[in-house]
Order: C-alpha cells, then sequence, then structure tokens
C-alpha cells in the first residue's frame, strides 16, 4: 500500500505533515473548489487540523474531507499507477501475440469472449456498487449480494456455455463455440472475487487491487505468448484468462477476511427489494455501456468477416486506451468520492476532473491519430497493417470519452441511475445504428457510426449536467479549450513526416520517434498558451505532490 507513514511523535495523530498539507489542499482546492483556501494561495490556506467550528456544505467536516481527499488521492495514485502498468503490459502482449495468431483466430475468440462476458455484466445489476454504497445499512448487505450476485452468475453463465457457441453462425465466427468453456470458466472465477473486490474498495484499500490488476496482466501476457509460440492458436488466450482470473482473484480474496463478504446472514425480502431499485437500472447502465463498446465488433464482423474484426478490435483497443487508462480509472475513484459530497463542492468537482482528464486524454488520443501509420508500420507485422486506418479514425472517436466518465460518475452520485440507463441504451442504438449506416461504404467507414454513438452520448450528458444545475460554460471551456493546443500538435507530426520523407527516410522507426519528439515539443507550450487555467492547475498537482 501507498501509505502515509505514521509519526508516534506528532502530538495530533490527525494533522497531516507539512508535505502531506501541501498535497491535500492541492487537491481539494483543485477538486472541490476554493471555499477550502483563499484563490491566489490555495494550497496553503486549507485549515487541515482537527479544529472544530469550521462551516461545510458538504456532509464531512474539514478533517474529515482532508483524511477523505488523501484516501482518494492515494486511490486514484494506486488505481492510475497500477492500471497503466497492467495496460502497458497488456498492450505489450498484445503486440506480441500478433506474431504468432492470425486476425481471424483473434477475430473468433474476440467473439467468444463477447458473448461470456456480456451474460456476465447483463446479470450484475450494479449489486458490487450496492455493496458499496449501502454497506453502512447492516452487515447483512453484503453476503446478500454475494449471494444474488453468485446464483445469476451461475445461470448467467450457465446459458452462454450453452448457446453461446450457436450465436458464431450469425456473426461470421463459426468456431467461436469451442473458446467458450473455457472463458465461462475464466469469468466465473473472476466473478468469485468480484464482492472481496468491492469489499477493499469501499475501505479505500486500492493497493490490493491495482497489484491484482498489474499482475493478473503480466500472468496474461506471459501465458497467452508463451502458449501461443507453442501453436496453442486461440486457446492461449482462453487459457491465459483462466490464469489472470485465479492469481487476481486469489490476490484479493486473501486481503479480505471471508466474513466480511461471505458471512452468514438473513437475507430479507425488503433487502431484495432495495437491491432491486438501486441495483436495475445500475445494471442496465452498466450492459448497455458494455454493449456499446464491444457489440460493434460483432455487427462489424458480421458486415466484415472475422478476420477484418480482428483488425478493427485491435485498432479500437489501442485508440482507447488513453481514454480509458485515465478516464476509467479516475472514473472509478470519483464515484466513492463524489458520494461525499454536495451541491456546489460536487459540481466544482466534475467541471474540474474533465478539465484536467481532458487536458491528458486529447494529446494522446488526437497523438495516437497523428501517428497511427508510423506506430502500425512499426509494431506490427505485414498481416496486421489493415490495423492503421482504422486505428487513426477510432482515435478521434474515443475523444469523448472523458466527459462520459466524469459526468457518469457525478450522475451516480447523485442518484441518477435510470437516466444513465437511457442514455447509455440511447448511445447503444445510435453506435449500431451508425454502423450499419455507412457499413456499405466499407470497414473504415463503419467507424463513423462509433463516432455517431459517443457523440450522440456526449451531447446528452450536456444536457442531463445542464439541468443538474452544472454551468454550461464552465463545462464547455473544460472540454473544448484543451482541444486547440491538440491542432498545432498534429499539424506539426504531419509536417515532420512530410520533412522525412522528403529526406527519403524510409525506416518507421524513425517517423515514429521524430513525430513523438516533435508532437509532445510543440504541444506541451501550446497548452499554457490555449490553456493556460487548466494547464496551470494541473502542474500545480504535480508540484505538490512532488513537495516542491
Amino acid at each position: 500500500m501507498c501509505a502515509l507513514a505514521k509519526d508516534s511523535s506528532r502530538q495530533h495523530a490527525n494533522t497531516p505533515s507539512a508535505a502531506t498539507r501541501r498535497l491535500l489542499a492541492t487537491v481539494t482546492c483543485a477538486f472541490y473548489g476554493p471555499q477550502y483556501g483563499r484563490k491566489t494561495n490555495c494550497p496553503e490556506q486549507i485549515p487541515l487540523s482537527t479544529g472544530t467550528g469550521a462551516s461545510n456544505p458538504a456532509k464531512i467536516g474539514i478533517s474529515g474531507m482532508a483524511e477523505h481527499v488523501e484516501k482518494a488521492v492515494r486511490g486514484a495514485a494506486w488505481t492510475i499507477g497500477s492500471s497503466l502498468a497492467a495496460r502497458v503490459i497488456g498492450v505489450v502482449g498484445t503486440l506480441l501475440i500478433t506474431r504468432y495468431l492470425d486476425p481471424d483466430i483473434i477475430g473468433e475468440v474476440t467473439a467468444a469472449s463477447i458473448v461470456v462476458v456480456s451474460a456476465n455484466l447483463f446479470s450484475n445489476f450494479g449489486l458490487g456498487n450496492y455493496a458499496i454504497a449501502k454497506f453502512k445499512d447492516g452487515p447483512d448487505v453484503t453476503f446478500a449480494c454475494t449471494v444474488v450476485y453468485l446464483t445469476l452468475g451461475v445461470l448467467a453463465l450457465g446459458a452462454a456455455w450453452i448457446w453461446g457457441g450457436a450465436f458464431g453462425q450469425t456473426v461470421n465466427a463459426p468456431t467461436m463455440g469451442q473458446y467458450v468453456p473455457g472463458l465461462v470458466l475464466s469469468t466465473f472465477i473472476r466473478r468469485l472475487g468480484h464482492m472481496p473486490d468491492k469489499v477493499l474498495a469501499r475501505q479505500m484499500r486500492f493497493g490490493p487491487i491495482g497489484i491484482a490488476m498489474a499482475v493478473g496482466e503480466l500472468s496474461y501476457t506471459v501465458v497467452s505468448v508463451a502458449l501461443a509460440m507453442n501453436g496453442w492458436g486461440g486457446a492461449a488466450i482462453v487459457w491465459a484468462n483462466v490464469v489472470q482470473s485465479t492469481i487476481m482473484t486469489g490476490i484479493v480474496m486473501s486481503q479480505v477476511h471471508w466474513r466480511e463478504w461471505l458471512g452468514p446472514h438473513k437475507i430479507r425480502l425488503d433487502r431484495l427489494k432495495d437491491q432491486a431499485k438501486f441495483g436495475v437500472p445500475l445494471g442496465l447502465v452498466a450492459a448497455a455501456h458494455h454493449a456499446s463498446t464491444t457489440w460493434d465488433n460483432l455487427i462489424y464482423s458480421r458486415y466484415f468477416g472475422v478476420s477484418q474484426m480482428g483488425l478493427y478490435n485491435l485498432g479500437y483497443k489501442l485508440a482507447a486506451m488513453p481514454a480509458e487508462q485515465i478516464g476509467e480509472q479516475v472514473g472509478g475513484v470519483l464515484f466513492p468520492s463524489m458520494s461525499n459530497v454536495d451541491g456546489d463542492a460536487k459540481r466544482r468537482a466534475l467541471i474540474r476532473s474533465i478539465g484536467l482528464m481532458a487536458l491528458l486524454v486529447y494529446p494522446l488520443s488526437m497523438g495516437i491519430f497523428a501517428i497511427s501509420e508510423s506506430l502500425v508500420a512499426t509494431l506490427l507485422t505485414e498481416e496486421w497493417q489493415g490495423v492503421a486506418p482504422v486505428l487513426s479514425a477510432l482515435s478521434l472517436v474515443t475523444i469523448v470519452q472523458p466527459i462520459g466518465w466524469a459526468a457518469g460518475s457525478y450522475l451516480l452520485a447523485k442518484g441518477h441511475n435510470w437516466a444513465l440507463s437511457v442514455q447509455e441504451f440511447v448511445k447503444l442504438f445510435a453506435l449500431a445504428g451508425g454502423l450499419m449506416l455507412f457499413a456499405p461504404y466499407g470497414p473504415v467507414w463503419a467507424c463513423a457510426g462509433v463516432a455517431i454513438g459517443f457523440s450522440s452520448q456526449a451531447i446528452m450528458y450536456f444536457f442531463m449536467l445542464n439541468r443538474d444545475g452544472v454551468s454550461m460554460s464552465a463545462l464547455a471551456s473544460a472540454v473544448f479549450r484543451p482541444i486547440l493546443p491538440c491542432l498545432p500538435m498534429v499539424a506539426s507530426v504531419y509536417a515532420t513526416r512530410l520533412g522525412l520523407q522528403n529526406l527519403g527516410v524510409q525506416t518507421p522507426l524513425v517517423f515514429l520517434v521524430a513525430e513523438i519528439a516533435v508532437g509532445a515539443t510543440v504541444f506541451v507550450p501550446c497548452a499554457f498558451l490555449f490553456a493556460r487555467p487548466i494547464a496551470r492547475d494541473f502542474l500545480g498537482l504535480v508540484k505538490s505532490a512532488l513537495g516542491r
């Protein structure tokens, strides 16, 4: 755990050190606004001591806020850091395995995985979040969630095992059925560790979760590549998933006493009704979100075949990595964080988090758009070069995801579960309709359908946040200002590529290194020129975290 060391010599155990005060003060000011300190010198002014009498519109006091933010910051650091390591390992593994498996094999396994994971998520019903949000209601909460969650899992995954393979003919993946049983086993093992994971999350013990994520991803990469090298084909991916799930579940279970999630309690009818009231709309949100981010692969396979779907799936993974790595992990920390504050503090947290995430995600997504040709030529074999145009198109699509991650956490903390469910289904139908509309024009044009789906979601979020009292001018500034410094960055990358071509350079690695170096060099000063408030906030957070 990345925990702050305790100092027994302190007079007040709850009084943070000077370095901790600077970190907490900066983060609290950045996310919850200047009411906790002066605008001009926020880090020095936040009262982090345990004194009494401070008024605060939040549910918790100033010292409670400080402790809460400390946990949130450490949780974000663990979650983002470990997930970044896991994603880097995963990307390396994905690139390595493409050297041993053809796009059609990976496409078949992907189709089988989508069917199994869909069955798993459709039987989720927000029970994990219920265990986090309602655990103070009594010790029976987590046990009831565990029993219902595992029961639904057996039924849903059993159905996937029996009928999943038959779905292959519909999506032009006729042999996907051979991979379904192993993926069902892997998914159920992961399901066993879901409630222990949520117990750790509600205790804000993100360290074991992060370790499990990183070690699991490493094990998956090692096993899948080793088996693929030895001729296991698609089964290499399946058994690597089984190993990964076993390791991750084992780690989180070892950190939680079994009575905390499996200790027997009477399951009351009113508890089940409350679970349904809370979880059904939330489960629909998760199911629709999963469908909108994976079922496009099945539609793509239906129109263009499983081999082309393999190219599309890899392109989507690479394109979505910046948004998912930053936005998803920060969103996971924001939900428990936002649940503890009210009113203007919650709105300021939303605006600030969107701006900071956009400043991080936009240059990465648009950078991938600019360097996609050199990136694919450098990293992938000849049979995978078709990823480049798809990657270029999809990298622009994923640029709107930071809005969804932060806004989703905000609306979830506000209890707007049904509204989230509706907008996710609208996004799903818009995406599927867009894919079918543009598919006749070819594989790359079909990516425009994905853009329609994500754009419709962003527009709906704007309307929903406006109705909840969020300032549209502040939100628009946070969303659009970070785009401006990306434009000269992209232009500089294209200019660099053209210059190298005119010089007769032919090595893809030279293009890639030069394009990244020039793009990063151009973006940084442009960020302070076009998005100065957000860039200065980000720089202040970094400096304070480093204790400078």
